[in-house]
């Protein structure tokens, strides 16, 4: 950990890191097939 949480929480920033990346791909692959279909 380090980046979120500090070193405290290793399991819990794990899961919220992944998640939170997910959610970022997962946004910007909506943008992208929005652009193309508009």
């Amino acid at each position: 950990g380090g980046l979120i949480f500090g070193s405290s929480a290793s399991m819990i920033e794990r899961i919220l890191t992944a998640f939170a990346g997910a959610v970022i791909v997962l946004f910007i692959a909506g943008l992208i097939k929005g652009r193309q279909s508009a």
